[in-house]
């Protein structure tokens, strides 16, 4: 309503000089009132007002906040743990054992065992083993024992040699070799395999013993030719005609049983130790007494 009143003010203002003829008194004051209410209203409100409120407002709020969490948080977790793990645990303990425990035992274990296994078995065919020929009686089952026995077999048997001289040298091996240490031998029990084995076994890895410890391996090297022997508990009379407690062993040679006595050979025949070596029980009991009724007669 202001502006259109002024319009019509105006106009008519000018409609007025153009009547009076050029006055210039009266035209001073409308055109003042007008021209600075018509610049004054109109271009003051609305310039205003819609240009600062929506300038602000949208240009804080979106441009801050969506730009600041999205680009930290995704970024910082997904990388750190993933690479940590997986990268150590499998590059050290794969790498370790496939290279060290193959290169090892493959390398020693095929060349050892080809290179003396097959240069001993030729030879022992050929040559006429011990084993083979002489030692084919029965084993103790104690791995020591039986293979230190097969060891002095092989070493004063002869596989020519009649199964008496075999003895016969196994007998003078014993009575040059080992030498006599008095041990109590708990014979509660008798002599059961047991007990025979362990102290064959002791002799003949310490070369020291007692009376028993000598008719238990003189059994051993019976068996292992093949002449069954077993041990046997007695007394023999000693230099001054006491008895004293003994022990030796009788074996079955050729079908005939014969009594061995290899300490008492050794010790109390003057260097004539063969003297009790296969002996009969008519010759044996001049020195000896044992219960006959316990073991074979050696006639």
């Amino acid at each position: 309503m202001r502006r259109t009143a002024a319009i019509l003010l105006l106009v008519a203002m000018l409609l007025g000089l153009a009547a009076c003829g050029g006055e210039t008194v009266s035209s001073t004051e409308p055109s003042t009132e007008v021209s600075a209410d018509v610049s004054a209203v109109p271009s003051t409100e609305p310039s205003v007002e819609p240009s600062e409120e929506p300038s602000e407002v949208p240009s804080e709020e979106p441009s801050y906040e969506p730009s600041i969490e999205p680009s930290e948080e995704p970024s910082i977790e997904p990388s750190e743990e993933p690479s940590t793990e997986p990268s150590d645990e499998p590059s050290e303990e794969p790498s370790a054992a496939p290279s060290e425990a193959p290169s090892a035992e493959p390398s020693k274990a095929p060349s050892a065992v080809p290179s003396e296994e097959p240069s001993k078995d030729p030879s022992v065919e050929t040559s006429g083993s011990i084993e083979d020929t002489v030692a084919v009686g029965t084993k103790t089952g104690d791995d020591v024992l039986d293979d230190a026995v097969l060891e002095v077999i092989e070493d004063v048997c002869s596989a020519d040699a009649s199964l008496e001289d075999n003895l016969g040298a196994l007998f003078d091996w014993m009575t040059k070799n080992l030498t006599y240490r008095n041990v109590t031998v708990d014979l509660s029990n008798g002599y059961t395999d047991e007990l025979v084995i362990d102290i064959a076994k002791t002799l003949i890895t310490t070369y020291r013993g007692a009376c028993e410890h000598n008719a238990a391996l003189m059994k051993v090297f019976c068996d292992r030719l093949g002449a069954p022997a077993i041990c046997v508990s007695g007394d023999f009379k000693n230099e001054s005609g006491q008895w004293v407690e003994h022990a030796w062993c009788i074996c079955e040679i050729d079908g005939a049983y014969r009594h061995i006595d290899v300490l008492y050979g050794r010790n109390h025949t003057r260097g004539n130790a063969r003297s009790m070596f296969l002996v009969t029980d008519e010759k044996f009991s001049a020195t000896h007494r044992w219960n006959e009724e316990d073991y074979p007669a050696c006639e």
